[in-house]
């Protein structure tokens, strides 16, 4: 795997009893990096926090990414059986992820308010 870029972000996972509420899975912004397995010609998001892995998400053709807010944005992940959201401390940084969602394999990009709101507990 090649790494493509790394970020800082907030790392959530939705509620699995309500699946409205966002649980933070670390307690501050972590690192997410975003890699290309040329071999098997997909891409994936991984996040580590100390030694506990927070994200493992292979990007598959029917994912999509949808930006909530300014700073905040979210995909489902049917294969870890969650959502994940990431909050980010610029839309620039929001923007890179979104936009490396690999459109040409088939995965949409939107924009939408349609999804689970902000956490309450997260301000930037």
């Amino acid at each position: 795997e090649q790494p493509i870029f790394t970020t800082r972000a907030h790392v959530f996972q939705i509620d699995p009893n309500t699946k409205k509420n966002w649980v933070p899975a670390s307690k501050q912004a972590v690192t997410v990096s975003y890699f290309y397995d040329v071999t098997r010609n997909s891409y994936r998001i991984i996040s580590v926090d100390g030694a506990k892995v927070i994200i493992n998400s292979t990007i598959t053709p029917n994912m999509t990414f949808t930006k909530t807010s300014q700073k905040f944005g979210q995909w489902a992940d049917s294969r870890a059986n969650t959502v994940f959201g990431l909050g980010f401390s610029s839309e620039q940084q929001l923007t890179k992820v979104m936009w490396s969602f690999p459109q040409r394999r088939g995965c949409r990009v939107q924009c939408s308010s349609h999804s689970v709101g902000l956490p309450n507990q997260m301000t930037f």
